[in-house]
């Protein structure tokens, strides 16, 4: 029952009529997929955390799995998460084939983590053209809240019939008991996304629309920088 639970998800029809901008054109239609692939290194690392999962879901071959479903969602911009390296030559000869293009963000090397995944964006060239690509690392030295090595990559599409588009693609921190460290993470990628857009003017109005109406769409309302802006309230567990 637990797990029942866990992978139920309450989906909310949206209707066109409620995008908060005016400039909404029926026309030019697209879809998005993001998705979490789980690094092999952190899985190999961290098996305790799927026992009961088949070990043949587990093998490294699973990446192919992942490809074919990918593949059948057949998407125009699709955003992985801790997206392996090593795998990026195999997803580019792939996806390259089916008319798409994609940009990578490496997590930030540290001395004392041994990790090689990070943020992966494929676009479909026939719909987008890249403006401007800003990969984002939100490791800073010395700074308390900004002291894990995450990522994030922000882009600039130009979109096939001339208008503008705005894509941010993350993995903030897992940790459920430091919303304050997720809340800093979330605030520099907000900073940096007002800074990609603010100058086109277009894009920088529906976005600004978008965060005030829409405010975190992808944050379930237990998640904590959510639960700042409904209620200002930030609980953290330093322990």
């Amino acid at each position: 029952m637990w797990c029942q639970h866990m992978l139920a998800r309450p989906w909310r029809i949206v209707s066109p009529n409620s995008i908060p901008w005016k400039h909404y054109n029926k026309k030019f239609e697209f879809s998005v997929v993001s998705y979490n692939i789980l690094s092999q290194l952190l899985l190999e690392n961290n098996k305790y955390l799927y026992r009961g999962i088949k070990e043949e879901y587990l093998q490294t071959d699973r990446i192919n799995r992942i490809i074919s479903e990918l593949d059948q969602y057949d998407s125009d911009i699709v955003c992985l998460q801790e997206f392996d390296y090593q795998n990026r030559d195999l997803f580019t000869s792939y996806f390259g084939k089916k008319g798409f293009d994609n940009v990578y963000q490496r997590k930030p090397h540290l001395p004392y983590l041994e990790k090689d995944d990070g943020c992966f964006m494929m676009y479909r060239r026939s719909k987008f053209r890249l403006v401007r690509n800003e990969s984002i690392g939100l490791y800073r030295e010395g700074e308390v809240y900004l002291d894990k090595p995450n990522c994030a990559q922000i882009a600039l599409f130009e979109c096939s019939d001339g208008s503008q588009l705005c894509v941010a693609n993350t993995h903030l921190l897992y940790n459920p008991r430091r919303g304050d460290i997720k809340l800093a993470q979330l605030s520099l990628i907000l900073h940096h996304i007002q800074q990609l857009v603010k100058p086109q003017k277009e894009v920088w109005r529906c976005a600004r629309s978008f965060l005030r109406r829409f405010q975190l769409l992808s944050l379930l309302p237990n998640i904590q920088p959510y639960e700042v802006r409904e209620t200002a309230v930030l609980r953290v567990h330093t322990r």
